[in-house]
């Protein structure tokens, strides 16, 4: 299994949460998603390695970016 955290910025209430979480767990063989709004980022686990820019197209459609720092 990998696990991924990436950082996102825009999120500013739990509906902006869901909405990325929502994104990122339709992404294929990803397995769950956790949301950390304080710290402004999304863990991830998968069955296997992730690509990051298939995440970042998933959170990019949801209205969010991902980032660098």
């Amino acid at each position: 299994m990998a696990e991924l955290t990436i950082k996102i910025s825009g999120m500013t209430c739990s509906g902006c949460a869901r909405t990325v979480e929502k994104a990122v767990m339709g992404i294929p063989g990803v397995t769950s998603a956790r949301v950390d709004l304080s710290r402004q980022e999304v863990t991830l686990e998968a069955q296997e390695t992730l690509q990051l820019s298939t995440v970042q197209k998933a959170v990019e459609q949801a209205g969010f970016d991902i980032r660098a720092d």
